[in-house]
């Protein structure tokens, strides 16, 4: 896949299956050096009301990148806390460029809210990424989960 062959939209209600999908399995791909199962599990969540909760969470963007009219990535926003909630891509177009390009229409998407910087909390297999995406390291922090897990994180920022 080329990113040439990919296309970035706003999510539909009809994309949440797709976006569910994502994200789960972008999760159970994570290499165990990084979370234990069980903390991938409860990061992932059931099946059950996974989409669901996706769609009812605070971002106000959400964006999809599709190819072959497949759902390959997403990302999302909550503008009111500059904050990028959400870059996920399936592990099979891992390091093909998908995230970066999901990033940079997130970060444009903020200018246009005139966001003039972005945080976020990064798992510590994505930590590189971001760093490579110019976002620096503001502090080494815990995730509480819904379920009462907690794991390690790293909190960035950038200025856009």
């Amino acid at each position: 896949m080329k990113t040439s062959d990919m296309a970035i939209r706003p999510a539909t209600p009809d994309d949440g299956a797709g976006i569910a999908e994502v994200r789960h399995n972008a999760i159970q791909n994570v290499p165990a050096a990084y979370y234990d199962q069980s903390t991938l599990d409860e990061w992932s969540g059931s099946g059950e009301g996974r989409t669901q909760k996706l769609l009812s969470n605070s971002a106000d963007v959400r964006i999809v990148a599709v190819t072959d009219s497949e759902i390959v990535g997403y990302g999302e926003l909550v503008t009111k806390e500059n904050l990028l909630g959400a870059c996920y891509v399936l592990s099979s177009a891992g390091g093909k460029g998908v995230g970066r390009a999901i990033v940079a229409e997130l970060e444009r998407i903020a200018r246009e809210h005139g966001i003039t910087y972005l945080q976020l909390e990064s798992s510590l297999n994505a930590e590189r990424f971001y760093l490579c995406c110019g976002y620096r390291i503001t502090e080494r922090a815990k995730h509480f989960m819904r379920g009462g897990s907690v794991m390690d994180c790293v909190k960035m920022h950038k200025d856009l």
